[in-house]
């Protein structure tokens, strides 16, 4: 089991963060592995149970997966799960936080173990964690930098 947290500020309120956050038709342009991103059929996320099908690039292939929404608090939280064969897993939880001053904090966790036991675990401590940390750090940079730009566009319009 291998256990990546981070989190970064983002000048902006929580429901406004959240609504960009949990918009499936924006994770590609914020989440580093994301291709592409649908339910269905096409809504926003509700609530737990959802399902969504999400195409992910992994080690430059691309990876059908389908996520099911396991919590969703809005505009604080959310949280997904997938499995693959192999005994592989992922869950990744979201919170929004208030920063104050009308900022946010966002944490993001995610808790994974790779496909194949033991020699998915080894391949994990030697390059794929570390690859991990900074996908993670890239996408919530991502993330601040959508949030950001779509309230300076809201703002001039």
């Amino acid at each position: 089991m291998t256990v990546i947290e981070r989190s970064i500020r983002i000048e902006e309120k929580p429901e406004t963060v959240f609504r960009i956050l949990t918009d499936l038709k924006l994770i590609p342009r914020w989440a580093v592995i994301a291709q592409d991103t649908y339910v269905r059929p096409e809504q926003p996320l509700s609530g737990a149970g959802q399902e969504f099908h999400w195409t992910i690039r992994v080690a430059g292939m691309d990876l059908e997966t389908d996520w099911v929404v396991t919590g969703f608090d809005p505009p604080r939280a959310v949280s997904y799960s997938v499995t693959s064969g192999h005994q592989g897993r992922l869950e990744m939880k979201q919170r929004v936080l208030d920063a104050g001053d009308g900022a946010s904090r966002v944490e993001l966790e995610v808790d994974y173990d790779l496909p194949y036991g033991f020699l998915g675990e080894a391949l994990d401590k030697v390059v794929v964690e570390h690859r991990n940390q900074a996908v993670v750090e890239r996408s919530l940079r991502n993330l601040k930098d959508l949030v950001e730009a779509i309230k300076d566009y809201a703002r001039a319009a």
